[in-house]
């Protein structure tokens, strides 16, 4: 079942995930052209990769990539592999900002961090 082309279009999904969400979690100002292409890029892939394998292309002499994406899609294995790369790739980043927003805050966080506890204590107050 998994041959050379499905190995390939497993790890070149792992790839554009993860770069993708890699993108994301470096992201510091949220726009909707940001939610736009980051979120896009992903549905593009997606359905260009649904088409791709999913037409016999008449210009085409041969046609190796022939519903190799949808089958990978119907594999449980495929889809654990998917989610396990992508989460054992972005957890070291993750792990490494959590840290360094505890350790070593920046001006912007500390004052978030600030905000947050005088809120907390106006609550408290109300509450009282």
């Amino acid at each position: 079942m998994f041959g050379n082309w499905t190995f390939g279009t497993l790890v070149f999904t792992v790839l554009v995930f993860t770069v993708t969400f890699k993108l994301a979690l470096d992201t510091h100002y949220w726009t909707w052209i940001n939610h736009f292409v980051i979120w896009g890029s992903l549905v593009f892939f997606v359905v260009f990769s649904l088409l791709w394998g999913g037409i016999i292309w008449p210009f085409l002499n041969y046609q190796r990539m022939y519903y190799v994406f949808m089958q990978i899609l119907s594999s449980g294995p495929a889809w654990l592999s998917i989610i396990l790369l992508i989460t054992a790739s972005l957890l070291p980043d993750v792990v490494k900002k959590v840290f360094w927003r505890a350790l070593w805050p920046t001006t912007t966080e500390r004052i978030q961090v600030g905000t947050s506890r005088n809120l907390n204590c106006a609550v408290s107050v109300i509450y009282l």
